[in-house]
């Protein structure tokens, strides 16, 4: 695995930093499972989708149809809690 940390930005008092970090990681077959393979679909989850609908759908204001129009919102701008990744 490799980190970069990129975008770096400091504060006014310069007491904290602010970055981006990207991950890379590097399939290696000799040190996996003998059913691992090097191109696995994965499913990771949206996390801003799933905290924003969270805290929406939580506001006595929105009731069952409001649940409704969310949900057909998100599918129509086609975001989806998970996402299948190859």
């Amino acid at each position: 695995m490799t980190e970069h940390k990129k975008d770096l930005q400091f504060s006014e008092n310069g007491k904290t930093v602010y970055y981006k970090s990207y991950k890379q990681f590097f399939y290696n077959a000799e040190m996996s499972c003998p059913s691992c393979r090097q191109n696995p679909e994965l499913m990771l989850p949206n996390i801003i989708a799933l905290e924003t609908i969270s805290n929406m759908l939580q506001t006595p204001e929105c009731g069952h149809t409001c649940q409704q129009l969310v949900d057909v919102g998100l599918i129509l701008m086609g975001e989806y809690p998970f996402r299948y990744c190859n």
